[in-house]
């Protein structure tokens, strides 16, 4: 055949954004849930105080009941938790902007806890905790945020979405809330938890 590769590759490329009508899927692409095996730490459950700091593993979304089912990793136990009980586990997470701790500028680490009262994330940076404000950190792609602080449309605090790309010019992230709906937000405007 005359054909070659290059049709087929510029179908692959042109194929993935031009799908809403057409196909029907199982299950809708959500960019609001955490995907299997990502690990997650186990935070304010009241009914049993002892799970809270555990550290488990995503199995799979519930999606009827909005839930997470959950493996532990000491006992393998599997549990079903609301997003709410859940605090990601985020890696790769770089620092910046960090007027107080300036040798940490650069540096990357991961996310272990959000203190919701102080809004800081606890990071595990160079074998020590540190807290820092969400401005002070860049979250990597395909992380699962949380929309805050927005005054002028209010309507999309509280949103969930995946990070798309981070714009250093622009000093905003590109959050992907739905299939058509991408918004540029300041790293003050999200929350990875």
């Amino acid at each position: 055949g005359g054909m070659g590769g290059m049709p087929q590759q510029q179908m692959g490329m042109g194929g993935m954004g031009g799908m809403p009508g057409g196909m029907r899927r199982p299950r809708p692409v959500r960019y609001d849930v955490y995907e299997d095996n990502t690990p997650v730490r186990l935070q304010n459950i009241a009914s049993k105080p002892e799970l809270n700091g555990k550290v488990g593993f995503i199995e799979s979304y519930q999606e009827d009941r909005g839930r997470y089912a959950v493996k532990l990793q000491d006992d393998g136990n599997v549990i079903s938790l609301p997003p709410a009980k859940l605090q990601p586990i985020v890696r790769n997470v770089r620092l910046v902007n960090l007027e107080n701790k300036p040798d940490l500028n650069g540096k990357t680490g991961m996310i272990v806890a959000f203190d919701e009262g102080g809004d800081r994330y606890e990071m595990q940076v160079e074998n020590r905790i540190v807290r820092v404000p969400a401005d002070k950190v860049r979250l990597p792609e395909d992380t699962i945020v949380t929309i805050v602080g927005i005054q002028a449309k209010p309507e999309l605090n509280g949103q969930r979405g995946k990070i798309v790309s981070y714009d250093d010019g622009a000093g905003r992230y590109s959050v992907q809330i739905s299939a058509e709906d991408i918004k540029n937000l300041k790293p003050a405007n999200v929350r990875a938890n």
